[in-house]
Formats: structure tokens, sequence, C-alpha cells
């Protein structure tokens, strides 16, 4: 009556060992996860930089050069030089540039917010 028997001890041997599988199996999924999170991180930092590229080189080079061009044009219709369907075409390349401008910034935007929601700040 007093005697401690093992019975039992097969059936907790298992069932231990089954937790400790299921342990290795999440921490397997895990270690997925993280390495799928790191690399969207990792390709929206591409992106958002390469984005942020384009802006820079939109607003700092090609606004200004066209802006520019469309002052000499206006100048150059006033004085008779050029005709209006030549300088309305100006005009549209002015557009095309802020266009792509506001679309380039928008599109910065959006990979910023979507940067900052996955770092979690």
């Amino acid at each position: 009556i007093g005697v401690n028997l093992p019975l039992f001890r097969k059936a907790y041997n298992s069932r231990i060992q089954a937790a400790k599988n299921e342990v290795m199996v999440q921490e397997e999924a895990l270690k997925t996860k993280q390495h799928k999170l790191n690399r969207t991180i990792s390709e929206l930092r591409y992106r958002f930089n390469h984005q942020r590229n384009i802006l820079q080189y939109l607003e700092e080079e090609l606004s200004p050069l066209v802006n520019n061009q469309s002052i000499a044009n206006l100048a150059a219709y006033q004085e008779g030089e050029i005709g209006y369907l030549e300088y309305l075409d100006s005009l549209e390349r002015v557009v095309v540039v802020k266009r792509q401008f506001l679309e380039a910034l928008y599109q910065y935007h959006i990979l910023k917010t979507e940067l900052v929601y996955w770092l979690g700040e």
C-alpha cells in the first residue's frame, strides 16, 4: 500500500515530449515570422530611400529646370518668337513634371507610413 509504483510514467513522458516538440515547432514558426518581418522592413527601407531620391531629384533638379524653361517660353511667346501651341506644349511639360512630383510625394508618404507601421513606432 505504501509503495510508489511508476504505472503511468510512460504516459507522462510522452506528454512531456509532445509539449517539448510543440515548443520547438512554435519557436521555429516565430523565427520564420521574424525573418519575414525583417525582410519586409528591409524592402520597405530600400523602396523608401529610392522614393526619397526620386523626390529629391524632381524637387531640386527637374522642377527648377522646367520652371525656368516655362518662364523663357512665356517671354518668347510674348515677344512673338514662338507660337501659342509651342507655349502650350511647354506648359504641358510643366504640368507633367509637377504631377510626377506630387505622385512621388504621395508614394514617399505612403512608404513612410508603412515603414513606421512595420517598425512599430
